[in-house]
């Protein structure tokens, strides 16, 4: 049993403690509160993501570097976004508050983020438990590292790029389903966990599956993943 399938075990009793344990109080009022972050000097991000539970979308589509909806119950778990430049290059990291005491009952945590298609970044997301859908194809990725807890994430890499990308995915327990362009070559390594690979539309040859415009096409999406415990789903889109 390899070290991810071990530490994405632990996961869902960290969940259960964040969830069930009582004693603080909690403040009942559902909010939604809007933040923006200004690109500013930097030609370059490097963006960091880590939510421990909840639901979390990320697209494209900002005039702004990042504009964000994020709605919470808990006063405490309001999220930590930091910005800095050094040089030319920038650094956002949005963080869910390490929060315990919980009633489960007032749980309802969720973040729809919206990125800049034009600025080119590096994406590194760290999930718990939830919901996750990331919607990257027209962003200007040139690196993507997904760390998966427990619960479903869909990752959708279809669309016309300008380059190509790096996708490293350790995924935890659930279903991962990446939906992969169908005109850009892809290659995908599975190292596989406990449980299953489904792929539509790809060639396999051992744990390697490629799309017919691998080889063929000026960018090349590598995809490494780290499976876990659950399911994998490969689907071609367009």
């Amino acid at each position: 049993m390899n070290t991810r399938i071990l530490k994405a075990i632990g996961l869902p009793a960290i969940a259960v403690v964040l969830f069930l344990i009582a004693g603080c109080t909690v403040g009942s009022k559902l909010r939604t509160e809007v933040e923006s972050v200004e690109l500013g000097g930097a030609s370059f991000v490097r963006v960091e993501i880590e939510m421990g539970t909840g639901k979390l979308k990320v697209a494209g589509g900002a005039d702004e570097l990042m504009k964000g909806n994020f709605t919470y119950r808990i006063a405490s778990w309001k999220p930590r976004i930091d910005y800095s430049i050094s040089g030319d290059e920038g650094k956002l990291v949005i963080q869910q508050p390490e929060t315990r005491h919980v009633r489960v009952e007032k749980i309802r945590y969720e973040w729809d983020l919206h990125f800049n298609n034009d600025v080119p970044m590096d994406l590194s997301v760290e999930l718990g438990a939830g919901y996750n859908q990331l919607n990257l194809g027209s962003l200007s990725l040139t690196r993507l590292n997904l760390s998966t807890g427990v619960g479903e994430v869909e990752v959708d890499l279809t669309g016309n790029r300008e380059s190509d990308l790096d996708v490293n995915i350790e995924a935890g327990i659930g279903r991962t389903t990446l939906l992969l362009p169908k005109n850009v070559g892809v290659r995908v390594k599975v190292e596989r966990g406990i449980g299953v690979v489904n792929a539509s539309g790809l060639k396999k040859e051992g744990d390697i599956y490629e799309n017919e415009a691998f080889g063929e096409s000026k960018v090349t999406l590598h995809i490494d993943i780290e499976a876990g415990i659950g399911e994998i789903n490969l689907e071609l889109g367009e």
